[in-house]
This record gives structure tokens, sequence and C-alpha cells, in this order.
């Protein structure tokens, strides 16, 4: 079992010679207890963290490696306490981290109940999960009067690359050119939409800034024909 330790006196030498007592005052006495206790520094000293990236879903094992570790230090991230910290020895620590948002966290550590470390160590929660389509228009049915040309999909984020192809409902593609901006990608038709014709929207091949690929979507919508 592991046991916090910090300073030890000294063992005694043998000593042959005989022992002369010295009598200290209780108040010199005292000082001397306090300088010994205040040179015990029980304070976690964080150095490492392997790995550096870990998903945003958590879930991750994370060893944490220092100094002066005891069976009451725990893992701090962002300054809040991990409980289930488990104690390998004086130099590491091992967590499985919590889901949190993507961006950059600081680990550190803290002995209870209140030792916490001065040192941290900055490491990143990363974005795992694909764009998703929140919204598009035009959907659902149109009046026959509508005249559009463009097409609009609204992602869950920011997107990168992606591409749009449109077709009608005999099979036969759409002429048009796809923008991107932020998280929406629009395709803009060569010419108005005709009423009476329902139409697919192809979406694929779109990706985020980390890379993670949205799955291919097919979005319809029709113009209701003339009466």
């Amino acid at each position: 079992m592991m046991t916090d330790q910090c300073c030890r006196a000294p063992s005694d030498r043998l000593n042959t010679a005989p022992r002369r007592r010295t009598r200290l005052a209780p108040a010199a006495a005292l000082a001397l207890g306090l300088v010994v206790i205040g040179a015990c520094d029980r304070t976690p000293d964080v150095q490492d963290v392997q790995p550096r990236e870990f998903p945003e879903t958590g879930a991750t094992v994370v060893t944490v490696r220092g100094r002066r570790f005891g069976s009451k230090t725990r893992v701090t991230v962002n300054g809040s306490v991990l409980p289930a910290t488990t104690v390998v020895d004086a130099t590491t620590l091992r967590v499985t981290l919590p889901p949190s948002k993507p961006g950059v966290v600081r680990i550190g550590a803290v002995t209870l109940p209140d030792n916490p470390s001065p040192s941290t160590v900055a490491a990143a929660y990363v974005d795992v999960t694909p764009p998703q389509v929140i919204g598009w228009q035009p959907a659902g049915t149109l009046p026959p009067t509508a005249v559009t040309e463009r097409i609009r999909v609204t992602f869950s984020e920011p997107i990168v690359r992606g591409s749009v192809d449109l077709l009608d409902d005999t099979g036969a593609a759409v002429p048009g050119a796809t923008d991107r901006a932020g998280a929406l990608l629009t395709f803009t038709a060569s010419d108005a939409l005709r009423a009476g014709r329902g139409y697919v929207v192809s979406v694929h091949g779109v990706t985020d800034a980390r890379g993670n690929e949205a799955p291919p979507e097919r979005l319809r919508f029709s113009i209701a024909a003339d009466e």
C-alpha cells in the first residue's frame, strides 16, 4: 500500500561517546519544529502528460508524470478535480478523461484537500465529429410560381470542402456551380428550375478542418405544376 511520506529525521548514528543532553527552551523547540515541518513540500509538480491530444468524446486514459504525488493526489483539468485518479506511484498518475468541447485545456494535479500544483501542462480535446446537415432550402414542395435556381445546405459546423450535384426527376443533371462559405454550401443552377419537376440534391465529399468526413446526403424538393 502506498503511503504519503514527508521529511523524516535522519537515523541516529552509532556513537559510543557519552551523550550530552541539551535542554531547549519551549519556544526554541517549537521554532525548530516549525522549521522542519515547513521544509517539507507536499505540493505536486506536473511535468508531462501523455497523450497531449484526445477526442472530444472522452474515455481516453491519460498518464500524468511529475513529482511528489501521494495517495490523495488527483488530476485536474482546468482546475476541476477528477476524483477517479489512480495513483501509480510518487511520479505517475493515471485517469480516464470525461468528454469536453474541443479546445486547449490545462492539466495539473492537487493533493487533497488544498495543495494544488502550480505547474500545469497544455493538452487539447480535438474534434472527431463529422459535419451534419441541419437544414436546406428549398425544401418540401414549392408553389408553381416559385422562381429559384439556388440551393443552400447548412451544416452543424464550418466545412473546408464539399460538392453538390443536382438531378431532376428524370435523372438528368442540372448544370450549375458550387460555392462554400463557413458552414454553408450553395449550388447555383445555370437556369431557373422548372415547375412540375422534382429535384434531388446530392451532397458529398464534405469535411471539416480536422478532416472528419460527413456521410453523403440526398435531399429532395419539388416545384408544383401549374393547374
